[in-house]
């Protein structure tokens, strides 16, 4: 009896053993657990915070993207506002073309009037100085009269001349103007 007392000491030690290896084992198994537990609530927080950092990133891009839409709005109504500017600019400027084409016509007709009258005076003057060459000889009294009738004359002649000047002055200014333009 001895024999099979001995044996079950070494079959309750075995099962100790085998208790104790197991318990280690489901020691290290909680352990493991507990670490597995742990890193998934680190990796639960990593992926909030991330959630967070990403939600405020969209937050911020949001923001950026309706402050650029709006840059992008004004900038549109600032090239609209120029172009009314430039299309007002153009219609101003075609405007005034049409304006001193006109004044330029206009003064060529005068400048060209003029002219016939300049003409028309010196065919005048020479007729004067016809008649008057008739009236020395044939009254020679007359002549005192004649001469103040022709200085008369002469006196209208420079004045047309000097208007002519002036017109033609006038008319070189326009033709400058308009050779700049």
């Amino acid at each position: 009896m001895k024999a099979i007392e001995d044996k079950e000491p070494n079959k309750l030690r075995a099962k100790i053993y085998k208790l104790k290896y197991e318990q280690k084992k489901l020691e290290q198994a909680q352990e493991k657990l507990k670490s597995q537990k742990n890193n998934l609530e680190k990796i639960k927080n990593d992926r909030d915070n991330l959630k967070e950092q990403i939600e405020s990133f969209k937050q911020n891009e949001q923001a950026r993207r309706e402050m650029l839409e709006l840059q992008i709005k004004e900038q549109r109504e600032k090239i609209r506002q120029k172009e009314e500017q430039l299309k007002l600019k153009k219609i101003q400027l075609v405007q005034m073309q049409e304006d001193y084409k006109k004044k330029i016509n206009d003064l060529n007709t005068q400048y060209e009037e003029q002219i016939k009258k300049k003409e028309s005076l010196e065919r005048e003057m020479e007729a004067y100085k016809k008649q008057l060459k008739e009236i020395e000889e044939q009254y020679p009294r007359q002549i005192e009269d004649l001469k103040q009738q022709i200085n008369e004359t002469r006196k209208m002649t420079e004045e047309y001349e000097k208007r002519n000047e002036k017109l033609n002055e006038e008319i070189r200014v326009l033709k400058a103007k308009k050779g700049n333009q």
